[in-house]
């Protein structure tokens, strides 16, 4: 391949036993994928194989002849069932050999910890004859770089730390002078508190437009996703601001973020901005939004504290729910979410109180009751509000939605100030 040559398509490759059994999931491949269409390079087929010599030589030797570009992540590491760096050479048909630049790599990575490089990572030093190694600045594999059946092949290992940080320091600047057209900008917008068909109803206009920008969804428990992009030059930039614009008023309230930004980071910092503070008390979603919160860097300017209160019992002692209202009441019911919130804002001195109480299942429903519904509610300086939900799936899915719920009916309390 000339160094002028453009890259327009692209094959992924993913090697080990473990992905091919399921036990742990390709997110290497959905990591590159994105970042492939933004660069406006088509992506022909991403492919998962075991760790058999064989079967990765011919996947490389049949998706190299299919695009201009082959990224394969996994299988460069110091043991035996690290055979990618073998089956290179078995597709190139040229012999290993070891590699002077792998050989000074790999002694830097192990003289930053004070140690030396084992036996077994003499083989990471064995590169196909005529490939390049490819830096690796976050452990002891170096990458592989070679030309193959008109493809160029970069070959990395399967950490994902290792591969997204060789592919930004190494692999991007290389795409980055061949690419055919000028990249994609794309701008991401978040909904909340909308069916995914409601939100495609609404952004129906530009979703099924013809020409660019392109637009897309996903959704993921209540949180719907849509995505735009063009081309960065000055005509896709203006395509895609109006195209964002439009879907901005489309939306409406149910528009949290524009921009990759969780629901928990956006309320944060409108809970910042108002210099207001949140408690939170949990039944059914189990300490998960107070781990949502506590995920973004510098929540404990507003977030005070939390309580996990499974039981009456412990509703009734850590946030003085009335025994005569959970025994009237029962423990999943609007008025036991009131006190729950309420209890957790008196007891902390929050601004704002936020309570969840459920039957996340996959028992413990009633023809009345059924699992998957949760109250929720939220206490604040003019009082409290709650709402029935009903979520859909199993246990996980129920406390997952149950999260973005809270955090919503909190956001929504808010704007309503």
């Amino acid at each position: 391949m000339s160094a002028t040559r453009s890259i327009r398509t692209a094959a992924l490759l993913a090697t080990g036993e473990e992905l091919v059994r399921g036990a742990i999931v390709d997110t290497n491949s959905a990591w590159i994928a994105r970042h492939l269409r933004r660069l406006g390079i088509e992506l022909v087929e991403v492919r998962v194989v075991g760790d058999q010599q064989p079967v990765i030589a011919a996947a490389v030797r049949e998706l190299a002849a299919r695009a201009d570009l082959l990224l394969i992540g996994g299988g460069l590491g110091p043991t035996p069932d690290d055979r990618t760096r073998d089956a290179l050479a078995d597709a190139a048909a040229v012999p290993l050999r070891a590699h002077d630049e792998a050989r000074a790599q790999l002694a830097a990575y192990f003289a930053r910890f004070g140690r030396t490089p084992s036996p077994s990572n003499e083989r990471q030093l064995l590169l196909p004859a005529g490939a390049d190694a490819v830096p690796n600045p976050r452990g002891s594999a170096p990458g592989i770089a070679l030309e193959l059946a008109g493809a160029k092949v970069f070959a990395l290992p399967g950490v994902p730390g290792e591969l997204r940080a060789m592919f930004e320091q190494s692999v991007l600047p290389w795409l980055g002078e061949r690419l055919a057209e000028p990249p994609f900008r794309e701008v991401v917008l978040q909904v909340v508190g909308l069916p995914e068909s409601v939100v495609g109803e609404r952004i129906a206009r530009w979703m099924a437009a013809d020409g660019p920008p392109r637009v897309s969804d996903t959704v993921r428990f209540g949180v719907v996703t849509i995505c735009a992009a063009d081309r960065d030059d000055a005509a896709g930039r203006a395509r895609l601001a109006a195209c964002v614009s439009g879907m901005e008023e489309a939306l409406g309230e149910h528009l949290f973020a524009v921009g990759e930004r969780s629901l928990a980071e956006v309320l944060l910092d409108e809970l910042r901005a108002r210099r207001a503070t949140v408690a939170v008390a949990e039944s059914c979603s189990g300490g998960r939004i107070a781990a949502a919160l506590t995920a973004i860097a510098g929540a404990s300017d507003v977030f005070l504290e939390a309580a996990v209160t499974y039981s009456a019992a412990a509703k009734e002692r850590a946030l003085g729910v009335p025994r005569p209202l959970l025994e009237q009441s029962g423990v999943v019911s609007e008025a036991v979410a009131r006190a729950m919130a309420e209890g957790i804002r008196e007891r902390a001195g929050a601004t704002w109180g936020v309570a969840t109480t459920g039957i996340a299942g996959p028992s413990g429903g009633s023809a009345a009751e059924p699992v998957g519904v949760v109250y929720l509610a939220v206490a604040g300086p003019a009082g409290s509000v709650a709402v029935r939900k009903h979520f859909p799936g199993d246990r996980d899915s129920v406390q997952q939605f149950s999260v973005i719920g809270a955090l919503d009916l909190l956001r929504r309390q808010l704007r309503a100030r």
